[in-house]
């Protein structure tokens, strides 16, 4: 009766099936999947499915189903091969299973055709990227909105941002949307250059300013006249800096070091900074004035950990650009990595996304990336280990209690402060008091 009812099911399922044994060798094929690649029974039965279908992720050696033993189910996507030699996007599950005997090993694959969602999925790519910033994500869709607006003035505009989570990118978004972009977009990181370097390079020097200054050189300000000069890092500048700077913005003028002489600029300035400014000014590291002069205009970049729904869009636009540049070809990710690329909390934001990708890009042996190919540190993480849960978090110390729950709920305060069974404003207290971003 199981039989009947197992056969029932197979044949009239509306996804399509196949099953293979250990050595990829196809057993049985339903209906669903002959429509689906166009090979009945009596051209596949008996043929390794690696050879048929010549998927990205096939080879003689092929294991990805494998990975569905001890009862977990292998997921992925991949592009296959019709009979006709049309090639179109599937999306495969694959079961393990064995024979009443328990010696041979089974695999029951399931495949659903996915192509016009693939084509949907990079369409939906194009719109949710601007400027090279990606993000479908809500918060940065309003930052979108902020930029088109701001690239129609002339205001200063500070950038607020982590580590990594495309500070730059925001600024020349903002440049090669004015007025502006026919002309310089200049940058300057203030906390790489030395003190007595800065000045010399942003406000250039006279002949014989200082030794070595054998003639004079235009600066950073004056380069930029007409177009746009980016300051990143403006909060690792010094107060005698500040003060000059201070005056740049006041009267759209500076003085090359060595030499009295005014000249006047036409710049747009932009700045960033990963530090708290307001901090900063209440502790007498910055200047009050200069951050109001600063601040006419303000964009709070997000974490990476608040936008995790952008990570598969991420991930695509940094395989893209990779891709572009190399002779490998990666197509992408199974869902397992993607499932852990959610779950990791990215201190180090975008940039360190992008290294990660890179690493799995260089070790990738097939068309689509998996858990083996990525750096050792994500490799470690077990996304379906919820961290031993309460039980485990109760007997802990409380920093590491707290950035756990914090992990577990992808950096949601909101949820933390519920799980650990605490208001949101003394999370944020005990978070400040633990030195926890």
């Amino acid at each position: 009766m199981k039989n009947e009812v197992y056969k029932y099911a197979f044949s009239h399922a509306d996804d399509g099936m196949f099953v293979h044994d250990g050595d990829l060798n196809i057993l049985d094929i339903n209906p669903a999947a002959e429509k689906i690649t166009g090979y009945s029974g009596c051209d596949i039965i008996g043929k390794q499915c690696s050879l048929i279908f010549r998927g990205s992720l096939c080879d003689h050696k092929c294991n990805i189903c494998k990975d569905s033993k001890n009862s977990k189910k292998a997921e992925f996507e991949t592009d296959i091969s019709s009979k006709d030699g049309r090639r179109f996007v599937v999306r495969v599950s694959s079961y393990s299973f064995k024979t009443t005997n328990g010696i041979n090993d089974y695999f029951l694959v399931v495949i659903k055709d996915v192509t016009e969602l693939s084509k949907l999925k990079e369409k939906f790519i194009e719109v949710s990227s601007f400027h090279n910033i990606v993000g479908k994500n809500e918060k940065m869709q309003e930052i979108y909105g902020l930029v088109k607006r701001v690239a129609e003035t002339n205001s200063t505009v500070l950038i607020y941002g982590e580590t990594g989570t495309g500070k730059e990118l925001i600024a020349s978004a903002i440049h090669y949307s004015s007025d502006r972009k026919k002309n310089d977009f200049v940058r300057i990181n203030c906390g790489a250059l030395p003190e007595n370097l800065l000045e010399s390079e942003l406000f250039g020097h006279a002949k014989g300013a200082f030794t070595g200054a054998s003639k004079d050189r235009k600066g950073r300000f004056q380069t930029a006249s007409g177009g746009t000069i980016f300051l990143d890092e403006v909060g690792d500048t010094s107060p005698a800096f500040q003060a000059k700077l201070l005056r740049v913005l006041q009267e759209r003028e500076i003085e090359r070091v060595g030499d009295n002489r005014p000249i006047k600029i036409n710049i747009r300035i932009l700045a960033a900074t990963n530090k708290n400014l307001i901090n900063l000014v209440k502790q007498n590291k910055f200047r009050e004035d200069l951050y109001f002069r600063l601040s006419v205009v303000t964009i709070d970049l997000p974490p990476l950990r608040e936008r995790q729904d952008d990570i598969p869009l991420l991930v695509k636009h940094i395989l893209a650009e990779l891709n572009a540049k190399s002779k490998n070809k990666v197509k992408g990710v199974v869902v397992d990595v993607i499932k852990l690329l959610m779950a990791y909390p990215w201190p180090g934001n975008i940039r360190e996304l992008k290294n990660a990708i890179e690493h799995a890009f260089v070790f990738c042996k097939n068309a689509f990336i998996v858990k083996d190919d990525l750096p050792s540190y994500l490799k470690s993480i077990d996304v379906s280990d919820p961290i031993a849960d309460d039980i485990e978090l109760s007997q802990i110390p409380e920093q590491e209690r707290i950035r756990k729950t914090l992990h577990l709920s992808r950096w949601n305060i909101k949820k933390a402060a519920e799980k650990m069974k605490m208001s949101r404003t003394t999370l944020w207290r005990k978070m400040k008091k633990l030195g926890i971003n």
